[in-house]
């Protein structure tokens, strides 16, 4: 999971961490993402980092993935 560096990506990542096991849902690759810190190539990095994890499935809001 991607989530924002901030009061409100903290936030959401705890709420959806906490109910995670409800739903049978696991994270990995779990990254913060401070966009006025962040360059190209850390987000490229996190990409890369999610790409690498084996049978992961994502969804963001109207965009899916499977690797």
């Amino acid at each position: 999971m991607v989530h924002s560096d901030n009061e409100y990506g903290n936030h959401g990542f705890e709420i959806l961490s906490s109910l995670a096991s409800t739903y049978n849902v696991c994270f990995t690759a779990t990254q913060r993402v401070d966009k006025e810190k962040f360059r190209d190539t850390d987000y490229d990095n996190v990409l890369r980092n999610i790409i690498n994890k084996t049978d992961v499935r994502g969804e963001c809001g109207t965009c899916k993935w499977e690797t």
